[in-house]
C-alpha cells in the first residue's frame, strides 16, 4: 500500500506538471424553455369553431426550430432535454384541446386535421431529439473512455522502451474497455471526466508500481555466481510481485535448479570414471597381450636359434662324416689325377656340440643354405642331386631334416668330382 501511494504521488506530480487550468464549470442547468402558448379551442355556435390553432402551431415550429440539433456540452443537453419535456406537454395539451372541442360539437374535422398534424410534428421532432441526445451522449461516453484508455496505453508503451533497455521484461498492455465500468450510472460529462480521471491516475500509478517491481526483481536475479532470469520464461507474470514474494520464488528455483545440476554432474562425473576404468582395463588387457605376444615371439626366437646351432652341429658332423668317405677312382683318358684334398679339420673339442639325432621334421631351403655358409644351393640344384622338396608352404621349399646329411654328402662329392675334373 505504501508503495503505491508513492507511485500515486509522483504521478499526480506528473499530471500536475502537465496541467492546463480552465474556469470551473458552474453546475448546470437546462435554460428556461420558452412556454407555448396555452392551446384554446371553442365552439362557437353549431359550426364555427374559435381558437388560436394557427398561432399555436406558428409557436411551436419557431421553437422547434431554436432546439438544439447536435448537442456538445452539457448545457445544450440539458436544453434538449428540457424541450423535450415541454414538447410532451404540448402534445398533451392538443389532445386535451381536443377532447374539449369535440365535447362541444359533434363535427369539427378541421380542428381535428389541424390538431393531429400540430401533435404528430411535436411528437416527431421530440423524439428525434430524445435519440439524438441519446447518441450524442454516448459518443460523448465513449470519447472520454477511449481517451483516457489512449492515454493509459501511452503511458505502459513508455515504460515498456524503458524496461527493454534495461532488460526488464514487459508489462502487459491494459485490457480494452477498462474504464468503461467506471461511468456506469453516471449522467453528466463532468462527473465522468472526474471519475475517469481518477481511475486513470490509479491505473498509471499501478503500472509505475509494476514497472518498478519489475526493475528491482530483475536486478535482484543478477548475481556474483550468475544471472538467474533464464529460470524464469515467466518473468512477465512473476515479475510484478513483491519483493519478498519474488525472492522467495527465485530461492526455490534456483536451488532446485542448482540440485538438478549437482545431480547431471555427479552423474557425468561416475561416467567419465566409469570411461576412465574401461579404458584402463582396455589399456592393460593390450599391454598384457603384447607381452604375451613378444614372449612368443622371444620363445620363437629362441627356438629358432637352438634349432639353427643343431643344424651347424649337423654340418660339422657331415663334414667328419665326408673324411670316411671312399676314394674316387680315376677318370680313364688322358686326364691327371689330383693329389687328395686335405682332410677337413675338426672342430676342437671345446667348439663340438654333439651331433643331433635324425627326426622327420622339415627344414627349409633357406635353413639349409644357412647352414652351408658360405656355400649355397637352389631348389633346382638339390632337384639335380635328387633331393626333391616334401612340401611347401607359399613360396618356400620343405625339406625333411634327416636328408641334410645325405645333402651334405652329395655336394661334397659333387665338389669333388668338379675338382678332380677340372684339376
Amino acid at each position: 500500500m505504501r508503495s503505491r501511494i508513492i507511485a500515486g504521488w509522483a504521478q499526480f506530480d506528473r499530471d500536475v506538471a502537465t496541467w492546463q487550468p480552465t474556469e470551473a464549470a458552474a453546475p448546470v442547468q437546462a435554460a428556461p424553455v420558452e412556454s407555448l402558448p396555452a392551446v384554446v379551442v371553442q365552439v362557437q355556435g353549431s359550426l364555427a369553431i374559435a381558437g388560436n390553432l394557427p398561432a399555436f402551431g406558428q409557436a411551436l415550429r419557431d421553437f422547434i426550430e431554436r432546439i438544439p440539433t447536435k448537442p456538445a456540452t452539457d448545457q445544450q443537453f440539458a436544453d434538449a432535454e428540457a424541450a423535450c419535456k415541454a414538447l410532451k406537454k404540448a402534445e398533451e395539451a392538443l389532445t386535451s384541446a381536443e377532447e374539449s372541442a369535440l365535447a362541444q360539437v359533434s363535427d369539427v374535422e378541421a380542428m381535428r386535421r389541424t390538431v393531429a398534424d400540430l401533435k404528430a410534428l411535436a411528437r416527431q421532432t421530440r423524439l428525434t431529439t430524445e435519440k439524438l441526445v441519446a447518441a450524442e451522449k454516448e459518443a460523448r461516453k465513449t470519447t472520454i473512455v477511449m481517451e483516457a484508455q489512449h492515454a493509459l496505453e501511452a503511458h505502459v508503451a513508455q515504460l515498456n522502451q524503458e524496461l527493454s533497455l534495461q532488460g526488464a521484461g514487459q508489462l502487459h498492455q491494459p485490457m480494452v474497455g477498462f474504464f468503461a465500468g467506471h461511468i456506469k450510472g453516471l449522467k453528466s460529462l463532468d462527473s465522468m471526466r472526474e471519475k475517469v480521471t481518477a481511475a486513470l491516475l490509479g491505473a498509471k500509478a499501478d503500472a509505475s508500481t509494476s514497472a518498478q517491481r519489475l526493475r528491482e526483481n530483475r536486478a535482484s536475479l543478477r548475481r556474483e555466481d550468475g544471472d538467474w532470469i533464464f529460470l524464469f520464461a515467466d518473468f512477465a507474470q512473476v515479475g510484478t510481485k513483491p519483493a519478498e514474494d519474488f525472492a522467495a520464488l527465485a530461492h526455490m528455483r534456483i536451488s532446485q535448479h542448482q540440485q538438478t545440476e549437482a545431480q547431471r554432474l555427479e552423474k557425468e562425473r561416475q561416467r567419465i570414471e566409469a570411461e576412465a576404468r574401461a579404458k584402463a582395463e582396455r589399456e592393460a588387457q593390450a599391454k598384457a597381450q603384447a607381452e604375451l605376444e613378444a614372449e612368443r615371439q622371444r620363445i620363437r626366437a629362441e627356438e629358432q636359434t637352438k634349432a639353427q646351432a643343431e643344424a651347424a652341429e649337423r654340418i660339422k658332423a657331415a663334414h667328419v662324416a665326408s673324411q670316411a668317405l671312399p676314394p674316387i677312382a680315376p677318370v680313364p683318358g688322358d686326364i691327371v689325377q689330383a693329389e687328395p684334398l686335405p682332410p677337413v679339420v675338426d672342430a676342437p673339442d671345446s667348439q663340438r656340440v654333439p651331433i643331433a639325432p635324425k627326426t622327420d621334421e622339415r627344414i627349409t631351403l633357406g635353413q639349409i643354405n644357412a647352414l652351408l655358409a658360405p656355400v649355397s644351393i637352389s631348389a633346382a640344384g638339390l632337384a639335380e642331386l635328387g633331393f626333391q622338396p616334401v612340401a611347401t608352404v607359399k613360396a618356400a621349399k620343405l625339406y625333411n631334416e634327416s636328408d641334410f646329411p645325405a645333402i651334405c654328402r652329395a655336394i661334397a662329392q659333387h665338389l669333388i668330382e668338379m675338382a678332380t675334373v677340372n684339376a
